[in-house]
């Protein structure tokens, strides 16, 4: 299977919150916007796309002719977002080397008893056709690589958060898997260099009323071992292996669920679903819609 960090992530939450979001239906459904008539992902995809021009425009490469986004309110918090980055970062000294790239690498073949590599295990486990490896890629997309003034190759990564959120945290990205991932990544992609290290580049949405602008987080740069890497590996084999599991074991859809998780100081986008007592045909009609393919990772070969 294809799998991705926001994939395993939310099958490490809760299964069936990963059911939800990537197999009802055949794509899975997300909750339909409340109060405005966009979503951050909406907005931080449209951020993107105008990152991406104009990064792409420093490096020479053609302009992508991305339409503005259809709400107005989107598009404009969007444009004021990137202009506001821009004026906060104007002299980066970096020569641009790729951008929005979107890969597919093979995932290594681990045993699925001993989750060590196949041919490298001392063969301890029993040897039969249930531990034999399943072919899995990760997939994802690079938002930049770049080379510093210094000649190290560098990922950035752009996130963009409201202004109460923690999601971005500094603390929360030094234990994250997706450094380790990206670095794995670039090891396959790219052969004339090494890129040794991540950057993290948030910009935090003006205030609801746009009474405070745009502002940015210190850019955090993080480094992995190969021991830490060769671990998040593994842990993303088992995590396919787990959903691939599912599939065949719950083909009804009615996965395993981690009811723990249905509230956590704010309820699960799809705890409706899973509250004993509600109709739950009615609900996926008024509160959900099919889920949109934001950085079309499924199409990515």
């Amino acid at each position: 299977m294809k799998i991705d960090l926001s994939r395993a992530n939310a099958f490490r939450t809760c299964p069936m919150m990963y059911y939800e979001k990537y197999e009802r239906g055949g794509n899975g459904i997300e909750p339909i916007p409340k109060g405005e008539d966009y979503g951050l992902l909406d907005l931080g995809g449209r951020v993107h796309e105008l990152l991406e021009c104009y990064y792409k425009g420093l490096k020479g490469d053609p302009i992508p002719e991305y339409p503005a986004h259809p709400v107005e309110k989107c598009e404009l918090e969007a444009q004021w977002m990137v202009e506001a980055y821009l004026a906060h970062y104007p002299q980066d000294n970096w020569r641009i080397v790729d951008v929005e790239r979107t890969f597919e690498v093979p995932l290594p073949g681990l045993c699925r008893e001993t989750y060590l590599d196949w041919y490298d295990h001392d063969r301890g486990c029993e040897w039969c056709d249930k531990h034999m490896p399943i072919e899995h890629s990760l997939i994802g997309k690079i938002d930049l690589i770049i080379q510093d003034s210094e000649g190290a190759y560098y990922i950035v990564d752009h996130k963009t958060q409201k202004r109460s959120a923690k999601s971005n945290h500094p603390s929360k990205w030094k234990m994250r898997d997706q450094a380790s991932l990206y670095l794995f990544a670039c090891d396959q992609i790219y052969k004339d260099f090494q890129v040794s290290n991540f950057l993290v580049n948030v910009l935090v949405r003006p205030s609801d009323k746009g009474m405070v602008p745009p502002t940015f987080l210190d850019r955090q740069k993080l480094e992995r071992s190969e021991d830490q890497i060769t671990t998040s590996v593994r842990d993303m084999v088992y995590i396919a292996d787990s959903i691939e599991r599912m599939r065949t074991q719950f083909p009804s859809g009615n996965w395993l669920m981690n009811r723990e998780n249905c509230f956590d100081w704010t309820d699960c986008a799809f705890s409706l679903l899973h509250t004993f007592g509600e109709d739950t045909s009615l609900i996926l009609k008024h509160k959900f819609q099919p889920r949109k393919e934001y950085l079309n990772l499924a199409e990515v070969s």
